[in-house]
């Protein structure tokens, strides 16, 4: 409830649309919904009714590459605002992803996760399930909901494509009520191919936009 979101956009210059959901607009399976919007008073209640009335201090961590020390930095000034005072370290990849698989290393960070297979479940049992929260994963908060799994089992398993295409809403939710991490931005990727340039290969529709493609 403290980031504000649609700031970060900006500062990465539209280069990626706020989101309120693990699941991606453009990836079957999403359902549009918001649990937490930025309120920054409220964010300040909920610290007092944990016990940290006044806040308290810890080490945000980032990356060095693209924007992410930027982002990183606006995040911190943002979660001044509420009395979290947070000091920003900034290192090279390879060593977050060391600290990232390390339990208890990292408080609180910057962190982005790439669809690899398209299907939603990419967004939840290989960074989000208790499989996952073991070392040298990308579960960064390494989250464990037990009851979470096995309804993200059930909806792995199910043939009725439809059917379990409209549970993942669901899912998103049960997640999002736990809220081990703030999904914050879904990237908008821009390619400029000249018209020289053929059988030019895009990802995947899930993380490009193909309205929005032009030939310069």
């Amino acid at each position: 409830m403290a980031i504000n979101k649609p700031l970060l956009a900006r500062l990465v210059n539209g280069r990626g649309t706020p989101t309120d959901t693990f699941i991606p607009p453009l990836m079957p399976g999403y359902g549009k919904f918001s649990l937490y919007s930025n309120n920054i008073d409220a964010a300040k209640k909920l610290l007092a009714d944990a016990g940290f009335p006044n806040g308290f201090s810890t080490t945000f961590y980032s990356d060095d590459t693209t924007d992410d020390p930027r982002i990183s930095q606006a995040i911190v000034q943002q979660l001044a605002q509420i009395g979290i005072n947070a000091q920003l370290k900034v290192l090279n990849a390879n060593t977050m992803f060391t600290l990232w698989g390390t339990k208890g290393k990292v408080p609180i960070s910057w962190a982005g996760w790439y669809q690899d297979f398209p299907d939603p479940n990419d967004f939840f049992e290989p960074i989000l399930s208790c499989a996952s929260a073991v070392p040298g994963t990308f579960n960064e908060p390494w989250y464990c909901n037990p009851k979470v799994d096995v309804f993200a089992h059930s909806l792995k398993i199910m043939t009725d494509r439809a059917a379990r295409l409209a549970k993942y809403v669901q899912l998103d939710k049960m997640m999002m009520q736990d809220a081990p991490v703030v999904p914050v931005l879904n990237p908008v990727f821009f390619s400029l191919p000249s018209a020289a340039l053929h059988n030019y290969y895009l990802r995947s529709p899930w993380t490009n936009d193909f309205a929005y493609i032009s030939k310069s």
